[in-house]
C-alpha cells in the first residue's frame, strides 16, 4: 500500500510538482498545435506554388510544341512529300519529320481527313482510334486535344 506523506511541506512540494507537470504538458500541447498548424500552412503554400510552376512549365511546353508543329508543317520538303499522294511514300519519308517534331504522336492527313502517315511513341496505338479522333479534333477548332487509345 502506498503511503501519502502527511507533512505540510511534503504536500506543498507534491502539489507544486503536479502543477508544474500540468503546466508543462499544457504548454507543450499548445506549442505542438501551433507548430503543426504552421507546418500545414507551409505545405499548402508550397503546394500552391508548385502547382503554379507546373502549369507555367506545361503552358510553355505546349506553346513550344505548337510552334514546332507549325514550323515542321511549313517545311518545303514535307510539302513536296505530301504532294506525292502515295501513303506509303509519305509514311516512309515522314519519319524524319516526326523525329524533328519530337512529339509523341505525328499524324499527316490528306485533304479528305484520311491518315497518310502515322508515327507514335506508343507502338500499340491503333490507327482506327486516331482516324476516329481526327474529325472530332477538327470540329473543335482548338490547337490541342487529348486522344485516348
Amino acid at each position: 500500500m502506498l503511503r501519502v506523506p502527511t507533512s505540510l511541506r511534503t504536500r506543498f512540494l507534491l502539489s507544486l510538482v503536479v502543477m508544474l507537470a500540468l503546466l508543462t504538458m499544457g504548454v507543450l500541447l499548445i506549442v505542438r498545435y501551433r507548430v503543426e498548424l504552421h507546418v500545414r500552412q507551409d505545405i499548402g503554400q508550397a503546394l500552391q506554388t508548385s502547382v503554379a510552376s507546373f502549369r507555367s512549365v506545361q503552358q510553355q511546353r505546349e506553346a513550344t510544341l505548337e510552334r514546332s508543329a507549325a514550323l515542321v508543317a511549313t517545311l518545303p520538303p514535307l510539302k513536296a512529300v505530301m504532294t506525292s499522294g502515295d501513303p506509303l511514300t509519305i509514311q516512309d519519308a515522314s519519319g524524319t519529320f516526326s523525329e524533328l517534331a519530337g512529339s509523341q504522336l505525328f499524324v499527316l492527313i490528306d485533304r479528305d481527313g484520311r491518315i497518310v502517315a502515322l508515327h507514335a511513341s506508343a507502338a500499340d496505338l491503333p490507327r482506327g482510334v486516331v482516324q476516329d479522333a481526327i474529325p472530332r479534333y477538327l470540329a473543335t477548332g482548338t490547337s490541342s486535344d487529348w486522344w485516348y487509345g
